[in-house]
């Protein structure tokens, strides 16, 4: 008998296994002659029994949908977020949300429960209600007064923390002395430095410790904030420095200012000359973190005036990110010592070589817009690029040189510290005014990068900064870095780096004069080669550099 037979529309099934079909199998179908019709309209029952390789083709089968369903339900919610992102109302719902985070309460079973508790709270309501507590006390507050508010202050430190470069682990040890004897650890604090203290466990903060009593969000940065202000305000009053305002349109984002000298005589441009108004408490003297040198639209520096001031002037440039003026390391402002994370040493060193000072604040709009800060600050130090080509265009080859003699005498040398990106704002300040007759390229004298990323691949029209950039007047100091650098661990600050064979370092730096930091913690580079750079500098103040002595 054959697997299937047809006869009109009568069809007999057989099971796939072509298993011989028993009667008890049969069944036949209504209205049928069950004598003469019986073999042509017999149809296997199979309701009662369930096929393996059936129930597995089914299973797949409901698998296969599942996921079908599963994938469209992804890509619709993926298709929904994208939406929302570009659609007005998710910026405005982020605008809200951040113009009242410190006000703004959270239930507490929408967070998530903190891996680590505050100091004196047993529960996470209690660890939350206590964060809330602080951003509202320090709301308005600002500085040393912000920080004592919530039972924090600076003090001077009488042990030394030690950094372990290879693990990042902070250690105390009286004296200064590393007990381990070991290459790898850096002096982040040393005796005497200022540093952050709890003050009612009387305890300094460390890397350790810090989560116990600074939460990370919204509690971090604010003490992050009073932090750096407060830093600010002690580089301010150790050097008799204040701020000047460059750029207050509020529609534009946060005031872009810059530290100087108090004594700097700032000129007005245009039309409207006429003086600069201090704010109420700088007038009385006071060291506010508040107060500032209004620059107006019509206020700020002559194509060859800037800041008319003879003496030498040290300029500090810190990087991008959330770090402000004069600042090179937050999380150090809190778990090291101001000395090791900011200018403050560097300032305190120019004020005794009785140098000007002049700190640019790149992020004060944020590292976005990290570069139009740096150009509209050095405008208004050291002239418009625009002014200066007007100026240019109308004089003759004998005026210009006159001008740049004059120039030259009449204002003082600068020396640069330039810290990670604000090496390439610098490289890139200096193609923007390298035409146009500007003289700020001419009046620098020395330059000291610190981990920098900028390229001389982007001087190759303009050979005269590239050969400085290469020359005896610029120094490179370089931080370790683990996975890049054979024979890290045994890296002195100092060493000199060998990279006659580092094809891709001379591609991006050349030739220029590089040394060890000593350390493998990028912000702490400043602080690790502090005499180093300051070496540099007084060699070239003193005029003894390969390039001048003969």
């Amino acid at each position: 008998m054959n697997n299937s037979q047809t006869k009109g529309d009568d069809t007999v099934a057989i099971s796939e296994n072509k298993a011989t079909a028993s009667p008890s199998n049969f069944s036949f179908m209504p209205g049928s002659n069950t004598t003469a019709d019986a073999p042509s309209r017999l149809v296997l029952d199979t309701s009662h029994e369930t096929h393996p390789k059936l129930e597995q083709r089914h299973k797949l089968q409901q698998q296969q949908t599942l996921t079908k369903q599963s994938n469209i339900q992804s890509w619709s919610i993926f298709f929904e977020s994208l939406k929302k992102l570009f659609s007005n109302e998710f910026f405005s719902d982020r605008h809200s949300i951040r113009a009242h985070r410190t006000t703004a309460s959270i239930a507490v079973c929408d967070r998530v429960p903190p891996r680590i508790l505050l100091h004196g709270c047993k529960t996470s309501k209690e660890h939350f209600d206590r964060i809330q507590e602080i951003l509202s006390t320090c709301q308005n507050l600002s500085g040393l007064k912000g920080l004592q508010s919530i039972g924090f202050t600076y003090r001077k430190c009488q042990e030394t923390c030690l950094h372990d470069d290879t693990n990042g682990e902070s250690t105390m040890a009286p004296g200064g002395k590393d007990s381990e004897g070991s290459n790898h650890k850096t002096e982040c604090s040393q005796w005497g430095e200022t540093r952050l203290l709890h003050v009612s466990t009387d305890t300094f903060i460390t890397k350790q410790n810090r989560e116990m009593y600074i939460a990370d969000g919204e509690m971090y940065e604010e003490v992050v904030r009073m932090c750096q202000e407060y830093a600010q305000d002690l580089m301010m009053e150790e050097a008799s420095l204040h701020w000047v305002s460059v750029c207050e349109e509020k529609e534009k984002g946060n005031p872009i200012r810059v530290l100087v000298d108090k004594n700097y005589p700032l000129h007005s441009r245009g039309k409207g000359r006429g003086e600069v108004s201090l704010s109420p408490e700088a007038e009385t003297g006071a060291t506010s973190h508040d107060d500032v040198c209004h620059v107006g639209e019509d206020l700020g520096a002559d194509a060859n005036e800037g800041i008319c001031c003879d003496r030498e002037t040290l300029i500090i440039t810190t990087g991008k990110g959330k770090v402000r003026a004069g600042i090179f390391s937050r999380q150090h402002l809190l778990v090291s010592s101001i000395e090791a994370s900011t200018a403050l040493a560097m300032v305190r060193d120019a004020k005794r070589r009785n140098m000007s000072i002049a700190i640019l604040d790149p992020n004060a709009r944020g590292d976005r817009y990290g570069m139009a800060t740096y150009q509209q600050s050095m405008e208004v130090l050291f002239g418009s690029h625009s002014e200066s080509a007007q100026m240019t265009s109308s004089m003759d080859t004998k005026d210009i040189q006159t001008s740049k003699s004059v120039s030259t005498t009449t204002n003082g040398n600068l020396y640069i510290l330039a810290h990670s990106a604000s090496g390439s704002q610098l490289a890139r300040y200096l193609l923007l005014t390298a035409d146009g007759g500007h003289q700020f390229f001419s009046r620098i004298k020395s330059i000291a990068f610190t981990d920098s990323n900028h390229s001389i691949q982007w001087l190759k029209t303009h050979s005269h900064i590239s050969s400085f950039f290469q020359s005896s007047a610029t120094l490179y100091v370089r931080s370790s870095i683990q996975w890049r650098d054979d024979g890290w661990e045994r890296h002195k600050c100092g060493d000199i780096v060998d990279t006659s064979r580092d094809e891709n370092w001379l591609h991006r730096f050349g030739n220029v004069p590089t040394i060890w930091a000593g350390t493998t913690d990028h912000s702490l580079t400043n602080y690790t080669s502090h005499s180093l750079i300051w070496e540099h500098f007084d060699k070239c103040r003193c005029g003894k550099d390969e390039d001048t002595d003969e």
